[in-house]
């Protein structure tokens, strides 16, 4: 996974250079950071890219059985019995979904599967092909391991507003200049 990342971070790099920033929660990262509701909700937030890496399970037995990739594009939560926890039920993603270009939301929610992750709902009853030799496995429980965010870092408004107001200044300079050499090209 951190290949991934650090791969994604070199294409955007090599594109358009140092006008990008990154974030990150990795739990296959060294230090290892589990994503968080509250990453996720601030990232968004602040209008970053955000794409979660999910972790399919199947039986004990069978451990992790694939995953997949989604950008987010919102989270809602109601803390219905105003306990302060991520509840199964209480909140929903919604993102697109990269293998089909569609939107879609399912269920986030607070799991202690696996020393505790976010889950979710995709993906659920679902089946993936795993084994040697290769056979349906069903898809058990889903966790979010890994959630990065970027955008290209954009001017802020004040500095977007002298940016105008000193084009502006030189398109009149500019005019005026202009204006003069017809007139006394004129006569």
């Amino acid at each position: 996974m951190a290949d991934i990342i650090r791969g994604k971070q070199l294409y955007v790099e090599s594109r358009v250079p140092r006008v990008t920033t990154y974030g990150q929660q990795n739990s296959f990262g060294t230090p290892s950071v589990k994503p968080t509701f509250a990453f996720l909700l601030n990232e968004l937030r602040r209008g970053e890219d955000v794409e979660v890496t999910l972790g399919y399970f199947g039986a004990i037995t069978q451990g992790r059985i694939g995953g997949h990739v989604l950008t987010l594009t919102g989270l809602k939560w109601t803390d219905e019995d105003m306990n302060g926890n991520l509840d199964f039920g209480e909140a929903t993603m919604t993102f697109i979904d990269p293998a089909t270009g569609q939107p879609g939301t399912k269920l986030i929610y607070f799991t202690f599967f696996n020393g505790g992750y976010l889950g979710t709902d995709y993906g659920m009853g679902g089946s993936v092909s795993c084994g040697n030799p290769p056979a349906p496995c069903r898809i058990q429980a889903t966790i979010i391991e890994a959630a990065v965010s970027e955008s290209p870092v954009l001017p802020a408004p004040a500095t977007l507003l002298m940016l105008a107001s000193g084009l502006a200044g030189l398109g009149l300079r500019c005019g005026t200049r202009w204006l003069r050499q017809r007139i006394v090209s004129a006569s």
